[in-house]
């Protein structure tokens, strides 16, 4: 093959173009040739067919055929000073139908069939420049049949390229993909149902250099969707991303981001990002970093703003010492609803000691303490056509609170008569709660629906904190670890009314391991304990991994766990078991088999058993690998049973 394809296009370029004279460009193609050092590649063919009973009932059957040809072609030379190349391609179908027949009859069919087109190119251009591009394509189809609905198909089909250009200055990275996707009904004069198409293009550059780094993404989204009303949108969303290393003795090192959003929909949305990160190294035992973010986002007709500050230093005391420490705020303004401020600092020690026996000590104690401040922002909001019924036996309460009550407006169901105050109803104040009640002489019947609406404050939350502080300390020998951690988070008010169940969380975690060749053992032991519930979990698992003579693997695996919820009242016990074996018979046949199972008991949830059970021969002979490989599943649900069988048959010629 190597000598032919050389000796056809030395003769190619040897008759054409005509002979040329000295000095002359077309000189050079003319003494040119191709050289082809390798032809390679691949044919796979593969089936699966699965048959099911569901846990409702009926039965289930999918068979799906899938072939894919692989094709590879190196150092393929188009004219030594221009180019080298490597080429790559993958072709692949696919077809599947997958049957659904239940208790009663009625049943359901889908059929799909796809195909796959991948390519690699790779080469060297004039100057030694690599250039790598990379791209795929597919496109399938589905049909969905039933016996209780129309027929319907969807199409759907996915471009995408990579183009990589390297040079000693400025690598660079394009990359472009489409995406298209329909589904449409196969009945007289329908229309589609869902038409989608996304672009996405990705354009990165990195100098080494100047030591930058740029990336800059749009991506857009244009969906019509006809089977959810109001769900058709168009995005756009634009980004950038630069790295600068401003200074290399100091490394101070900066990076940008701006993030653009836009949707247009029934419920327009608008976003609006920038981050900016600085990163200083002071030497070689500090380094301090800033970070700082913006946003802005619009909702419909809500509008949010938000700023946040973060700062964090880092400093080796000792080559086994080092502390951290920062701070963060953050404010938020959400337009007509209130503004919210949390800012706090936080700090954390990391001690290592090496230990006799090769053993390692880490010791970790943090802290962090957050206010959380709420405010109002002084605008009123609305509520419309809040439904009530209203009776003169007792007064029936707004929604909200802090109702301006000179704003109330009641009308009937129907929206065609205002009722008056005093003459209709009459509104009762209690504290902060609204409330209205029937006037027995007006025009509103007994229990008759209304529609109220009016303008209120939202509520004044109060300001709280957050204390969080913890510890965790593991020590770590060559076959045996054991750790400890322990966390304890609570949330108290400093201003403003007192609020019961604030969030609480008190957590101890125990775990130990062993390992010691090809066994390994482990078990954990957590309590956690909150406002809300109380668990108590722990587990134990145990590992064996041998190999006899080379040839025979062995796996043994088991867990165990124990559950208590205070909340629920709950107690369950699992047990998760594998044993895995693999047999090389031969140097051309291998065997593997594998054995799962899991079970969990609950006082209160569920109760489920599943097991697994798979078998697999494997054989290679003359560069064809065949494959056979079976599967049984079985899972009971309280007493719900699925079974399924999988068998699945693949072969696959190299040359």
């Amino acid at each position: 093959m190597r000598r032919i394809a050389s000796f056809f296009f030395a003769l190619a370029a040897a008759s054409w173009p005509p002979a040329a004279q000295a000095g002359d460009d077309d000189a050079i193609m003319a003494s040119s040739f191709f050289t082809l050092t390798r032809l390679g590649g691949g044919l796979q063919l593969s089936t699966e067919y699965v048959r099911e009973r569901p846990i409702l009932g009926g039965n289930r059957n999918y068979v799906r055929f899938e072939e894919q040809l692989q094709l590879s072609v190196d150092s393929f030379v188009l004219t030594p000073r221009l180019m080298t190349l490597n080429a790559s391609g993958d072709l692949g179908f696919q077809q599947g139908i997958d049957s659904y027949r239940a208790p009663g009859g009625a049943g359901s069919e889908i059929s799909n069939d796809a195909r796959l087109f991948g390519y690699s190119l790779s080469g060297v251009l004039l100057g030694g420049r690599p250039v790598n591009l990379q791209g795929m394509s597919s496109m399938g189809r589905s049909n969905y049949t039933a016996d209780f609905a129309p027929t319907s198909t969807m199409q759907q089909q996915s471009h995408g390229a990579t183009l990589n250009i390297s040079n000693s200055l400025v690598p660079t990275r394009a990359w472009f993909t489409y995406t298209e996707r329909t589904i449409e009904d196969d009945l007289p004069g329908s229309v589609p149902r869902l038409d989608e198409s996304a672009w996405l293009a990705q354009l990165r550059s990195r100098s080494h250099t100047a030591r930058q780094d740029t990336t800059v993404e749009y991506r857009f989204l244009d969906l019509d969707n006809r089977i959810m009303d109001g769900a058709d949108f168009r995005e756009h969303v634009a980004s950038l991303n630069n790295g600068l290393e401003l200074a290399r003795k100091d490394r101070v090192h900066l990076d940008s981001v701006f993030r653009f959003q836009d949707r247009e929909s029934s419920l327009d949305y608008r976003s609006f990002d920038l981050q900016e990160s600085l990163a200083v190294k002071h030497g070689r035992s500090l380094e301090t970093v800033y970070d700082y973010q913006f946003g802005h986002f619009i909702w419909d007709a809500a509008e949010e703003d938000s700023h946040r500050g973060r700062f964090r230093t880092r400093h080796r005391l000792y080559a086994s010492l080092y502390s951290e420490a920062g701070g963060h705020y953050d404010y938020l303004d959400f337009e007509g609803a209130g503004v919210q401020n949390v800012y706090g600092p936080f700090a954390a020690i990391t001690y290592t000691k090496k230990l006799p026996l090769g053993g390692t000590l880490v010791l970790s104690p943090s802290a962090s303490y957050d206010v959380v401040d709420r405010g109002l922002s002084g605008f009123a909001l609305s509520a419309i056509d809040e439904p009530h019924k209203l009776t003169a036996v007792a007064p029936e309460f707004l929604q909200n609170i802090n109702v301006a009550a000179g704003t109330i407006v009641v009308m009937d169901a129907a929206k065609t008569r205002t009722y008056a105050e005093n003459f209709d109803y009459k509104v009762i104040v209690s504290g902060a709660r609204t409330a209205l009640e029937r006037v027995v002489s007006g025009g509103i019947a007994e229990g008759d629906g209304v529609l109220v609406s009016y303008e209120y404050l939202p509520i004044t939350a109060p300001a709280t904190a957050v204390f969080t502080r913890s510890v965790a300390a593991s020590v770590d020998f060559r076959v045996v670890r054991l750790s400890y951690s322990f966390t304890r988070s609570e949330e108290t008010v400093r201003e403003g009314p007192r609020v019961p169940g604030l969030p609480f969380v008190r957590a101890h975690v125990f775990s130990a391991a062993n390992s010691v060749e090809d066994v390994t053992f482990e078990a954990e032991y957590r309590v956690e304990n909150s406002n809300s519930s109380d668990f108590t979990v722990y587990s134990l698992t145990q590992r064996f991994t041998p190999t006899f003579f080379r040839k025979v693997s062995v796996g043994l695996s088991a867990t165990e766990s124990f559950l208590t919820n205070s909340f629920s009242d709950d107690k369950a016990v699992s047990l998760m078991a594998t044993a895995n074996a693999g047999i090389q018979v031969t140097p051309r046949l291998l065997l593997k088999g594998q054995l799962s199972y899991f079970d969990t008991d609950a006082q209160v949830t569920s109760d489920q058993q599943v097991a697994v059970a798979r078998l697999g021969m494997f054989f290679n002979y003359f560069r064809i690998v065949t494959s056979l490989e079976g599967e049984y599943y079985v899972n009971n649900l309280d007493d719900l049973f699925t079974q399924r069988y999988t068998v699945k048959a693949a072969a696959k010629r190299v040359f």
